[in-house]
């Protein structure tokens, strides 16, 4: 009786250990959305004090791609060998990577940093898309459902920030256009590196496709480079651009990225995706703590109808996994039927 109730006990430990484990993958993705919103926050307020958007973008990839690698290799402490069928899938992440990197920088001096953090609430609906396309999950009801209100809900937080009266409508519409190109190539990247992070550590692919994306940069400043002066390579001397770019080489890149690929490894693309819907919520609280912007009706309603959309689509996601033989949790956290670490 003793020994049935210690097994017992135990047991009941070891789904909570579980559990708890599980939820770290979460606690990850939502301080992804915390430091991206940050950043579109400083990064705004940095483009307009003198920042070059193509030197800016230069320095961060740079520095950024230089980290990562040297993070996989204290890491791994050897160098992969990536076999020359892998070189087409990683061309386009770098690509992609690119496309993200430069796309959001360009939009972000012509739109303000809520609508740039709203806009990415359509990285959830190109990347379901692009999932159920490639066949890698099935879409349903209750989880277009929940894409889908996450989606409005952040559409509505962007009503009052869109005519503001402070950017002209030709501003505007290059700035969407960016924006929903640049939401498109992040949901690339959040898909489609879904087998690379299986079949490599996950610093080494960041590492990689960042790194072809930086060289395509590099290769835009320099056609570029008869257009820039000795003043735009020190940012004008205004010292914001380079606080900016270091919280966005650390925390929006390095961090940022490096979490996405882990994230990777646990959760499906769709539920991946589905969080980037919290980063104009994030944007709005810290528009307030920081600027005191107060949030309208609109801002609150919409948060509301985020966060109802991010439980609806995890509900989804729990309902899909229930008549699995790995529980939910389990699979989240990266932990086979056992309790042991998948690779």
């Amino acid at each position: 009786m003793n020994l049935n109730n210690e097994n017992n006990a135990s047991n009941n430990w070891q789904q909570l250990y579980q559990q708890m484990y599980a939820c770290r993958v979460h606690f990850v993705l939502i301080s992804i959305q915390f430091c991206f919103a940050m950043w579109y926050i400083i990064g705004a307020v940095a483009l307009d004090n003198g920042a070059n958007p193509i030197i800016f973008t230069v320095y961060r990839e740079s520095s950024a791609t230089i980290l990562m690698c040297l993070l996989a290799y204290l890491k791994e402490g050897a160098i992969v060998t990536v076999p020359q069928s892998d070189y087409i899938g990683f061309l386009f992440l770098g690509f992609c990577s690119f496309v993200n990197v430069v796309g959001f920088v360009f939009a972000l001096q012509l739109v303000s940093a809520t609508a740039c953090a709203i806009m990415q609430s359509s990285i959830p609906v190109f990347g379901t898309i692009i999932s159920v396309f490639i066949g890698i999950e099935k879409i349903t009801v209750l989880k277009g459902v929940g894409v889908m209100l996450a989606v409005i809900g952040a559409i509505l937080i962007q009503v009052l920030s869109i005519g503001d009266g402070k950017t002209s409508r030709k501003n505007m519409s290059i700035g969407m256009i960016l924006l929903v190109l640049q939401c498109f190539a992040m949901a690339c990247i959040t898909v489609l590196q879904q087998p690379y992070v299986k079949k490599y550590h996950p610093l080494y692919v960041t590492a990689i496709y960042y790194g072809i994306g930086s060289v395509l940069t590099v290769l835009l400043a320099v056609f570029y480079s008869s257009k820039f002066t000795i003043s735009d390579l020190y940012f004008n001397y205004q010292y914001l651009p380079f606080v900016a770019l270091t919280f966005a080489t650390l925390f929006a890149t390095v961090y940022n990225f490096n979490a996405m690929s882990w994230s990777g490894r646990k959760v499906v693309p769709s539920v991946i995706a589905v969080y980037n819907t919290l980063q104009p919520v994030w944007t709005v609280v810290l528009s307030l703590m920081i600027f005191y912007t107060i949030p309208t009706i609109a801002e609150a309603v919409g948060g509301i109808l985020v966060a109802l959309g991010l439980f609806v689509t995890a509900k989804a996601r729990m309902d899909e996994e229930y008549e699995s033989d790995t529980p939910f949790f389990t699979r989240v956290a990266g932990m086979d039927e056992n309790g042991n670490e998948m690779t």
